[in-house]
């Protein structure tokens, strides 16, 4: 199971029966965007065949730096991600009221079609949120480029709010019928939100959608 957006700090796989869990240490748990890695967390015979094999022939060690940059970063991870869930929270709240907003996608509003399943296995839903405007893609690029704090990046789970358009970036390979079904719809944005003050994201916010 990938817990790379919940991380430790709000979701435990294993408790919940997953036999592997894989997350990069990239996004949430390092909370920067300052170092590259990734980790595999299984059972120990798995893990030494990882380590003593695998790693021999295609490498992937990380860095020392990076590794103990990874350590500093692990004694914030729960106060992070608690702030990272009730910024989203008041964001996913402030855009569910917006008009200009057709829908928003965020397993903590009571709406959600899995808010109770996230609610029982989780301590909290987490930094990571997506929302379609009207306008499709010329919308979604209108309020992208409208926006002042909030800054376009492909990447998630830094301490600062960043947003991205999943149909022009991960998902143009796509068709547009395959990103229907898929539920990719083109005024889609996702958002990744930070550790700012949630009433500055959303002035950032109700400034875009005019």
């Amino acid at each position: 199971m990938d817990n790379t957006t919940a991380t430790a700090a709000l979701q435990r796989p294993m408790d919940l029966g997953a036999d592997f869990v894989l997350l990069s240490i990239s996004k949430f748990l390092a909370g920067n965007g300052t170092l590259l890695g990734g980790a595999v967390v299984g059972p120990e015979g798995f893990i030494e065949d990882i380590r003593w094999n695998t790693t021999e022939f295609i490498g992937a060690i990380m860095q020392p730096m990076e590794a103990w940059m990874t350590l500093q970063y692990l004694e914030t991870l729960s106060m992070r991600m608690e702030k990272h869930s009730a910024n989203t929270m008041a964001v996913a709240q402030y855009l569910k009221k917006h008009p200009k907003v057709v829908h928003v996608n965020y397993s903590g509003l009571i709406d959600h079609p899995q808010h109770d399943l996230a609610c029982r296995q989780m301590n909290g839903h987490g930094g990571l949120l997506s929302f379609v405007v009207k306008g499709g893609m010329e919308g979604a690029a209108t309020v992208m480029n409208s926006l002042k704090l909030i800054v376009h990046a492909v990447t998630f789970g830094t301490s600062r709010t960043v947003c991205m358009h999943p149909p022009t970036i991960t998902h143009e390979h796509l068709t547009p019928k395959e990103r229907l079904k898929a539920g990719i719809d083109d005024g889609l944005i996702r958002l990744s939100v930070g550790l700012e003050n949630p009433e500055d994201l959303i002035r950032d916010l109700d400034r875009a959608l005019i």
